[in-house]
């Protein structure tokens, strides 16, 4: 196993780059936040009674800084390793951007004020779990399991399953069967989710001497752990809805939606980002945008790319069509959401128009070609680890939103899906 003391490369002297911004937000480990806030969210939702939104939010923003802070602590006590990776080897410890004292004092200040918030603003039981939380993270994952047993993302993921119970006691002051429930969900959810990831990077894990599954049981274990988690999992989705804190209906009608929004801010699952431009710099680098297109069992319509397959420069703007066919013989609105594969490719695939963004109604047989506007952010060619992406595919599906209401005058011409409507598709 790899030595925690090891000394890292020559580049890892402060002296040779200097901290910027970027480098502490990146210490925050944000795509890991945006995850933990989203569920910390949906904790604090579903939880019975109210919290003043002012209250509401500084919960949310103490749940995302002690994450935050717990991934900066991690990344301190993980630089030996991160050196040694190449997923991790760019962050900013390990390259030489932050010195690791500054980054343990950037997280343990983080971490005691987010906890110190929690209890001054909204209760103690919401600080005494977040500050469970981080402590969890640092001492029982980083420091003693995640070296130590391939079991470490098991037992590990306690931590990233308690923000669903402070959101909940947040509002509530305690925990409850029904916050516990929520807990559970996120910790069988974590390991077949990390364990793809590991099956993934295994090369890297074993160079590091990290004793992820993959590594110590193989890929043919890994996998039969994942179907069985996944497996327990599913009883486990249901019982909100068994238990009456989450309807189905509800949240099935809301999904979509809600799914768009997160993945669009946070670029988690290969979803996109929005720009209002395109970049001034175009690079030489090709890369071909491969077009897929699917919809809901709910949803009536034929939907599928106008084009096959798009080859444009780093940074060059390109415009897209997808055609949508309503067979049904009533009115119906669509709403899409959408991602890139692969999914790392997601923060660099921004667009600028598209047809995604509004919610899309056809009249009985209707059909319209439907554009998307998009380029591929020129900052991917700093991302080595992206250096291999030669082909994207930009997917979509449709679900059908749920009581959308008819359209004022139902459009009896096919049209483009544009800000002119009435223009004939042929």
């Amino acid at each position: 196993m790899t030595d925690h003391s090891i000394a890292l490369s020559s580049a890892t002297n402060p002296a040779e780059a200097e901290a910027r911004v970027g480098d502490y937000v990146a210490l925050l480990k944000p795509r890991v936040m945006s995850l933990v806030v989203f569920t910390g969210f949906v904790g604090l939702y579903l939880a019975p009674g109210a919290l003043h939104p002012v209250l509401a939010l500084t919960a949310m923003l103490c749940i995302a800084v002690g994450a935050g802070a717990a991934g900066a602590i991690n990344m301190w006590y993980d630089r030996d390793i991160d050196a040694l990776m190449t997923r991790t080897r760019g962050r900013p410890i390990p390259a030489g951007r932050i010195e690791p004292g500054a980054a343990l004092g950037f997280g343990v200040s983080l971490a005691l004020a987010a906890v110190a918030m929690m209890g001054l603003a909204v209760n103690l039981a919401a600080a005494g779990l977040l500050a469970l939380s981080v402590t969890f993270y640092v001492l029982v994952y980083t420091v003693w399991l995640k070296r130590r047993t391939p079991q470490n993302i098991v037992i590990g993921g306690a931590a990233g399953a308690l923000p669903p119970v402070i959101g909940w006691a947040a509002v509530t002051g305690d925990v409850g069967l029904d916050g516990l429930i929520l807990f559970a969900i996120v910790f069988m959810w974590t390991p077949p989710h990390f364990w793809a990831l590991a099956l993934y990077r295994s090369d890297d894990y074993a160079k590091a001497g990290v004793p992820m599954l993959p590594v110590v049981s193989g890929a043919a274990e890994t996998k039969r752990q994942i179907l069985l988690y996944t497996l327990a999992l599913f009883p486990l989705a249901l019982a909100p809805t068994a238990l009456g804190f989450a309807g189905m209906g509800g949240l099935a009608a809301a999904a979509p939606e809600l799914y768009r929004m997160f993945c669009q801010v946070t670029g988690y699952g290969g979803a996109t980002r929005i720009a209002d431009a395109g970049p001034e710099a175009v690079a030489e680098r090709l890369i071909t945008v491969r077009f897929n297109a699917d919809v809901g069992r709910d949803i009536p319509w034929r939907f599928r790319p106008v084009q096959g397959a798009i080859t444009l420069r780093v940074g060059e703007t390109a415009m897209a069509y997808y055609s949508a066919e309503n067979l049904s013989g009533r009115v119906v609105t669509g709403s899409a959401v959408f991602n890139v594969t692969p999914y790392k490719a997601g923060p660099y695939f921004s667009k600028i128009a598209c047809f995604c963004f509004d919610a899309q109604t056809l009249a009985p047989g209707e059909r319209v070609e439907m554009p998307v506007s998009f380029f591929i952010d020129p900052a991917i060619m700093d991302d080595d680890d992206l250096d291999d992406v030669k082909t994207i595919t930009l997917s979509y599906t449709f679900f059908r939103k749920a009581d959308a209401p008819e359209p004022p005058e139902p459009v009896v011409e096919s049209r483009l899906a544009t800000d002119a409507p009435g223009k004939a598709v042929n």
